[in-house]
């Protein structure tokens, strides 16, 4: 049998275990109202129940190994908080807005020499995205598009071509349309980097801003693209270069009055079959091939017996020395160059 202080004894350090966790839940429990009311940053609240924790262990053991070591921890996690509350704020920063997101993204560009275009489009379900424009002297536009994932701007696109041409030659990038394109429910952007080189009428070269509905990233998809034969096959011819595929110029001047008709220089490994393009002469031969553009796009040809025009660029002089040729445009139709219409 027991004797009566040997169950005393034996009761005690039940007691001061118990009271340990007491105290380690009173602890946690501070902790978490802490936390709860001033909302520190995820650094300061892991520091703070991790002293918390350690505090607790050491004051249930008391003494020993253990103890010390709790105390030790418990210290070095409270010192830890203080630090990072001494440098970055003990309260979590609030969340900025998406105007002031705006604003932040439109000073970083303007910082860097550039002035800034900004508009809000819902080109796909979901929140708007966000397209910036950035002009910078002696250098080709860039596009930028966010989208806004859960409040925060996403960058999803950043592009600026390359312009390859004889000269240096800055491009500005214009917006002409917003709609479904390709009818896959998502809204794409139909715009253009132009300049005006030949003094006549703008150059430019049409271009589609699509979203990927697997990866929401955009891709800039140039709509007349070049079929090169390497490096001297496209001397003196303007172009645009994205990622591996290469983009001509175009003209706006209406080749027939009344359309807006592009014209888009490109080379070609051998003679144009089905007639739709004209053939300018050179030390390597150079093609013209052309777009109505008014409604749905379609493939114009070109009717009369002149095929080699001598035209030094697109647009006027090319229209001049067309009607000088007695060449007029047609309509392009299962392999067919129709009459023009009356």
């Amino acid at each position: 049998m027991t004797s009566p202080g040997e169950e005393t004894s034996a009761a005690r350090p039940a007691l001061v275990t118990a009271g340990g966790l007491l105290l380690a839940v009173a602890l946690l429990q501070i902790g978490q109202q802490v936390i709860g009311v001033f909302e520190p940053r995820p650094a300061i609240q892991v520091a703070l129940i991790v002293a918390t924790g350690l505090a607790a262990l050491a004051v249930e053991r008391r003494s020993g190994k253990v103890a010390i070591g709790g105390a030790a921890g418990a210290a070095v996690a409270l010192v830890v908080a203080g630090v990072v509350w001494a440098a970055a704020g003990f309260s979590t920063p609030a969340a900025r807005s998406i105007a002031e997101q705006v604003d932040a993204i439109r000073a970083d560009l303007r910082r860097a020499g550039a002035k800034v275009s900004y508009r809000r489009l819902r080109l796909h379900q979901g929140p708007s995205s966000h397209v910036f424009v950035a002009a910078a002297p002696e250098r080709s536009d860039e596009v930028r598009i966010y989208d806004d994932v859960r409040g925060s701007l996403k960058r999803r696109l950043a592009f600026r071509p390359d312009v390859r041409f004889e000269r240096p030659a800055a491009t500005a990038f214009r917006i002409r349309a917003v709609r479904d394109l390709d009818g896959d429910g998502q809204r794409e952007i139909l715009g253009a980097w132009e300049a005006n080189l030949a003094g006549a009428e703008l150059q430019q070269v049409p271009v589609l801003l699509r979203r990927s509905s697997s990866t929401a990233r955009y891709a800039v998809v140039p709509l007349l693209p070049v079929i090169s034969l390497g490096g001297p096959a496209v001397d003196g011819l303007p172009t645009l270069h994205f990622g591996s595929v290469e983009s001509v110029w175009v003209s706006d001047f209406a080749l027939v009055p009344g359309e807006q008709t592009l014209a888009t220089t490109v080379v070609l490994p051998r003679g144009d079959p089905h007639g739709l393009a004209l053939t300018l002469p050179g030390r390597i031969p150079k093609h013209v091939r052309f777009w109505a553009i008014d409604g749905p796009a379609r493939a114009r040809c070109v009717r009369g017996a002149a095929r080699t025009i001598d035209a030094d660029a697109l647009g006027k002089p090319l229209a001049e020395a067309m009607a000088a040729a007695g060449v007029v445009l047609g309509d392009y139709s299962e392999g067919r160059c129709l009459e023009a219409p009356s």
